[in-house]
């Protein structure tokens, strides 16, 4: 028998697409979460794959 495993949650593929939407608020959370000071104009870059396994 295969056992399907979903991984995340459903708020994941929402937040993923408004935070390569709205770069603004990106910036905005960097800054907030991490206590950094990027420049709002700041160019963000996302990569298409992820890593989801671990290889042991």
């Amino acid at each position: 028998m295969t056992e399907n495993k979903i991984y995340g949650t459903p708020y994941e593929g929402p937040f993923k697409n408004m935070l390569e939407k709205f770069t603004l608020l990106t910036i905005t959370i960097i800054n907030e979460q991490f206590g950094k000071n990027y420049a709002l104009d700041e160019k963000v870059e996302f990569f298409d794959k992820e890593l989801h396994k671990i290889y042991c």
